[in-house]
């Protein structure tokens, strides 16, 4: 039912681990250590980077409760590599690994931590921003791209990591169903939105994906759209931060 999210939560985990959705973590072998949503007591906790990146970005969020609520003396982030970079620069977070880290009190899957925190629809969630653009990443990016060629500048991403699943498929997982839909725009509808933002005549685009196919290169190309050269997700923050939209 809508906004109870108490049963959202719970059956959100159920899924993930009664039915073996959840992508195997690296630190499942210590269940003894698993966080349950105790007081920290000073200990230290890992928070264990799972699923996609965005889920990563989105979720990590909770770690400043853990460190106001929760007694945690230490907040540990491990995540994938290309996400160390952006994740160094949240203000809660004491240390980022994009290795297993070895040296803590409790871990906890990053997916988990609505679940355990409580989290509830009337809860006032966040309205500062935690991710920022590394300064002089910000500026190299600056002085590569130079000035704006029109007088708006706009970001465009158009489809999700090359390992999500592509198009529409049923998953079965012990007798039930689980649809993954497509996060993508084919290569036509990408075509048809280049289009019709050329139409405007005053828009200048920069390509944020994340290793773009040849195709789509070659197409980006036609229109005219700035493709830099992204590394991680530092880059990708700091070309954000030079976008007007």
């Amino acid at each position: 039912h809508l906004g109870d999210w108490e049963s959202g939560w719970k059956e959100f985990e159920q899924s993930r681990f009664d039915l073996d959705v959840r992508q195997s973590g690296q630190y499942e072998w210590i269940p003894e250590k698993r966080w349950k949503g105790q007081d920290l007591e000073g200990g230290t906790l890992v928070i264990e980077g799972e699923q996609g990146f965005g889920d990563q970005i989105q979720f990590v969020r909770f770690a400043e409760w853990i460190k106001r609520d929760r007694g945690a003396s230490r907040v540990v982030f491990s995540c994938h590599p290309d996400l160390v970079g952006l994740m160094k620069r949240v203000p809660f977070l004491d240390e980022v690994s994009g290795q297993i880290y070895r040296d803590f009190d409790y871990h906890i899957p990053v997916m988990s931590l609505p679940a355990l925190l409580g989290l509830r629809v009337h809860h006032r969630l966040f309205t500062a921003p935690y991710l920022e653009a590394e300064p002089a990443v910000i500026h190299r990016w600056k002085m590569r791209l130079g000035e704006k060629r029109k007088s708006l500048r706009v970001g465009i991403c158009w489809r999700s990591a090359p390992m999500a699943v592509k198009g529409d498929r049923v998953q079965k997982v012990k007798g039930i169903n689980f649809v993954k839909r497509q996060e993508s725009l084919s290569l036509d509808d990408l075509k048809s939105l280049l289009r019709s933002i050329d139409r405007s005549g005053d828009v200048d685009l920069i390509s944020l994906q994340y290793q773009p196919g040849g195709e789509e290169e070659a197409l980006l190309d036609s229109f005219g759209v700035v493709q830099p050269e992204i590394g991680n997700f530092n880059d990708t923050a700091a070309l954000i931060e030079l976008c007007d939209r």
